[in-house]
């Protein structure tokens, strides 16, 4: 992290006291300051894009990136992380519906014309994801989720490879190998 002497630490202060920007040059060359990248934000629902902005936030602190690559490997583990955990999400929701499923029983008011009536005893869990659209995952949860880990794993070590070789340090053998074991 750059040092910064008193002098600008007290001229910062006293600028974010004036409340930022005020001409329309300055405004225009900074309104993209928030969002550097984002190229991958248009997988994810609006809700999920300010979560990933958020763990990337905290991200780019943890590993200040230096350039480009670095800054875009942030942003790749922020999105992967949201869409881990949206599979989760999807898994978790269909497992609460097996775990309370609706029950039913059957009243047979007239045996010999088989008219049933049917009266509800447990509504039980509806998912607030539509079977239809897990059941696109629902054979792969478990190869989406470890397709997301591994993706994020790849970028982190890769991440961790970049700063270690832009700060003069040692590269050594990652500590966890990527291995892909696929059907040929």
């Amino acid at each position: 992290m750059v040092e910064i002497s008193n002098k600008q630490l007290e001229a910062n202060r006293n600028n974010a006291k004036l409340g930022g920007v005020k001409t329309e040059a300055g405004k225009q060359k900074t309104k993209y300051n928030a969002v550097k990248h984002n190229i991958l934000t248009n997988l994810l629902s609006e809700k999920e894009a300010k979560e990933a902005n958020s763990i990337k936030i905290r991200l780019q602190q943890q590993f200040e990136p230096a350039n480009i690559m670095e800054e875009m490997l942030v942003e790749r583990i922020a999105i992967w992380s949201v869409r881990l955990q949206r599979a989760v999400i999807a898994e978790a929701e269909q497992m609460r519906k097996i775990d309370n499923p609706r029950i039913v029983e059957e009243i047979d008011h007239l045996p010999v014309q088989s008219f049933l009536e049917i009266n509800v005893i447990n509504e039980g869990y509806t998912p607030k994801i539509k079977s239809e659209d897990v059941e696109l995952l629902a054979g792969t949860f478990f190869r989406y989720e470890s397709s997301i880990e591994r993706s994020i794993y790849k970028a982190l070590h890769e991440l961790q490879r970049l700063q270690a070789e832009r700060n003069g340090l040692p590269v050594s053998m990652p500590l966890a190998l990527d291995v892909e074991v696929g059907d040929k």
